[in-house]
């Protein structure tokens, strides 16, 4: 399934990037309890959309165009929310001549085995601008968590990206650290139900 450089899915114009986010399962209804401790009726399960062949492509195509964008030669996150999306973006970018993009992750807590290291994959050289991605962003406190591991590791944190901005004050938290923000979608609330905008290209 191809992805075209509106975001539709190519050979199906009803296909639009909401509706991939449906039909891959990633949007569920009900009771549930966020990583911020607030509860919601909606929960956006990332894996189903990035685990998914066409919303890899789609996810991984637009996070590119955004990098390059910026110049941003390196990403990085948290395990595991992080892993299959900035996977995603060194696959995508190796099947080109020029401008890697190249990715590293920190785990929550070092492992007791092989080299016990905290972190994993290629990391920035010092003062190289690094993006931090994350599947959702709530307040922001956990995506500038994972912005902090990463300065504690020497890295010039930048930019911050996030599949899904649920529009309740982590924009802004981020920004006001200083840190440049984008999400691919941004929850818009109408009468208490989300509408899911699309930010991409």
């Amino acid at each position: 399934m191809a992805i075209d450089s509106s975001g539709r899915i190519a050979g199906q114009s009803q296909v639009t990037p909401v509706r991939l986010l449906e039909e891959s399962g990633a949007l569920l209804f009900g009771e549930f309890t966020l990583s911020s401790g607030k509860k919601s009726d909606y929960y956006f399960d990332s894996k189903k959309l990035t685990l998914d062949p066409a919303g890899a492509r789609f996810v991984a195509r637009q996070l590119v165009d955004r990098l390059d964008a910026e110049n941003i030669r390196y990403v990085g996150g948290v395990a595991y929310g992080a892993i299959p999306i900035v996977s995603h973006v060194v696959m995508l970018t190796g099947l080109r001549e020029d401008k890697p993009i190249r990715a590293f992750y920190h785990r929550k807590d070092s492992k007791e085995h092989g080299t016990g290291a905290a972190a994993e994959g290629q990391f920035p050289p010092q003062g190289e601008p690094v993006a931090i991605v994350e599947d959702v962003v709530t307040t922001g406190g956990s995506l500038l968590q994972s912005i902090r591991h990463a300065e504690d590791s020497g890295y010039n944190v930048t930019h911050a990206l996030t599949l899904i901005d649920r529009d309740e004050g982590g924009r802004e938290a981020i920004e006001a650290a200083g840190y440049k923000f984008w999400s691919l979608f941004r929850v818009e609330l109408t009468e208490g139900k989300p509408r899911f905008i699309f930010n991409g290209g």
